[in-house]
């Protein structure tokens, strides 16, 4: 079954151990931190560093960064449990950011209420997930009208088969989504949810979730005011196969073009 995040208990004393929690102090000013037997990797405060965070955690256990701003050059993975990015600012990694199975990445980036953040090239590089795992990605808080941008359909990478989920969502500012084709597809599909005051495609972007086999629900779910295209190839949805809960679930004032959406 498939959890969201919704708080995780903060140690402000921090200690290091087989069954404690990596010392923030170490972790901002490690060149590498390979640990086993973690029940938790917790830090609390700014992060600026090249720290290659690669934890085999005990089984359930998350990773959790929070600070005002997080920058890190080198890649974040978690075999066993969930990833959870706090910042008050803006959130960038130049590396691999890669959950585990059956376990979510959360990234909450601007929640002091403005910036913008970036999937892709110049922000978080790319996000690796596992089968039966969410990747939920918000950019400010409810009343921010900053932008979120997903470079490439690569830059969010699920494994075929997976059911995964992605859920972006720019809260009251924009959501600008790439050419190609976003999907989490195969048997069983995903599901993938977009919310923003404006989303905005350029020509031929694509959103699938085409199920090859099975009953499991799937689908595509936009919510947005205003939804853009650019060039004449418009939007495209898919949710082929059985199960399909939704394609397209729109509050919006302007259409510009929906080219086809299919439920099958």
């Amino acid at each position: 079954m498939k959890r969201l995040f919704t708080s995780f208990a903060l140690a402000m004393l921090v200690m290091l151990g087989a069954s404690g929690i990596a010392n923030a102090q170490q972790m901002v000013s490690c060149a590498n931190a390979n640990m086993a037997n973690l029940s938790q990797f917790t830090v609390i405060g700014d992060m600026n560093t090249a720290c290659s965070i690669d934890v085999a955690l005990s089984a359930s256990a998350s990773i959790e960064i929070l600070g005002s701003t997080i920058t890190d050059t080198m890649p974040i993975t978690n075999t066993a449990g969930n990833i959870l990015m706090i910042s008050q600012g803006n959130i960038t990694v130049s590396a691999t950011i890669t959950g585990a199975p059956n376990f979510n990445i959360d990234i909450k980036a601007n929640q002091g209420g403005s910036g913008n953040l970036t999937i892709g090239t110049g922000g978080i590089m790319k996000i690796v997930a596992m089968p039966s795992s969410i990747v939920y990605v918000t950019n400010g808080t409810s009343a921010s009208t900053g932008t979120l941008q997903l470079k490439s359909d690569a830059d969010i990478s699920l494994p075929a088969n997976s059911g995964d989920y992605i859920i972006l969502n720019a809260q009251a500012g924009t959501l600008k989504m790439p050419g190609g084709t976003l999907k989490s597809t195969g048997s069983p599909a995903g599901q993938i949810q977009l919310l923003a005051a404006t989303v905005e495609f350029p020509s031929g972007g694509t959103l699938s979730t085409n199920q090859t086999s099975g009953n499991t629900n799937h689908g595509v779910a936009i919510a947005a005011a205003t939804i853009t295209y650019g060039g004449t190839a418009g939007l495209k949805m898919t949710a082929n196969g059985n199960g399909a809960l939704l394609i397209c679930s729109l509050k919006v004032q302007r259409v510009f073009q929906i080219q086809e959406i299919l439920r099958i």
